[in-house]
Parts: C-alpha cells; sequence; structure tokens
C-alpha cells in the first residue's frame, strides 16, 4: 500500500520509537510498505546494493487510495 507522510520524519531502524534513526523524510515525501505492529514497514535505503528496511510511525502517514494519471 501507498503512503504520504504528513510531516516531517524519523524513519527508525525497528518497530520502536527509541530505536536508531536511519534517515529523515520530509512531508509529501510518498512511501510503499506495509503494516506492522503500528508502524509502517518500507525499503528505506538501497545499501550496497541491498534494501535496508526503515520503519516510519503509523500515526505520521496518510494511505493514497488511488492515484490518478494524468
Amino acid at each position: 500500500m501507498k503512503y504520504r507522510l504528513n510531516k516531517g520524519v524519523r524513519v527508525h531502524s525497528r518497530p520502536e520509537l527509541d530505536s536508531p534513526t536511519i534517515i529523515e523524510l520530509d512531508s509529501g515525501t510518498i512511501i510503499e510498505g506495509k503494516v506492522v505492529d503500528k508502524f509502517i514497514e518500507f525499503k528505506a535505503l538501497i545499501v550496497f546494493g541491498e534494501p535496508m528496511i526503515g520503519y516510519v510511525s503509523e500515526k505520521l502517514v496518510d494511505k493514497i487510495k488511488k492515484e490518478v494519471e494524468v
């Protein structure tokens, strides 16, 4: 499912708010992931050709229902 960040967020390395921050993303960024323990799990970075999984609190995103093609 696709989500849009509704504010600037810190992407965590585990689904816990006190886990280390991987990267920060700006408001309006679109991510694609799934819900895991009240967090959205998604591919945050590509490191040495491998995806690094990151977690964002579910409270900080809005679901994108359908994308409109122009």
